[in-house]
């Protein structure tokens, strides 16, 4: 039974994320709408910014969420080395 527990957190966090409408937010739309608020806070938030798009696309590929490719583009894009 315990063997089978990190698959069942897992299930139960992909549930908990669609139903919570997670997905809808990681579209070229929602990004292209977003984008001024996305820069201004990385601008602003230097190291935060940073942590919390690892974080994010830490929890987004390993719920197997869609965007992956998304977050991958837009990390590039955000925080790209002067």
């Amino acid at each position: 039974m315990k063997k089978w527990l990190p698959l069942a957190v897992i299930i139960l966090l992909m549930i908990v994320a669609y139903f919570l409408g997670l997905p809808k937010y990681l579209t070229f739309e929602s990004i292209k709408m977003h984008r001024e608020d996305l820069l201004t806070h990385i601008e602003n938030h230097p190291i935060l910014m940073p942590a919390l798009f690892i974080l994010l696309y830490i929890v987004a590929v390993s719920l197997f969420l869609p965007g992956g490719i998304i977050l991958t583009l837009l990390g590039g894009f955000s925080f790209k080395i002067p």
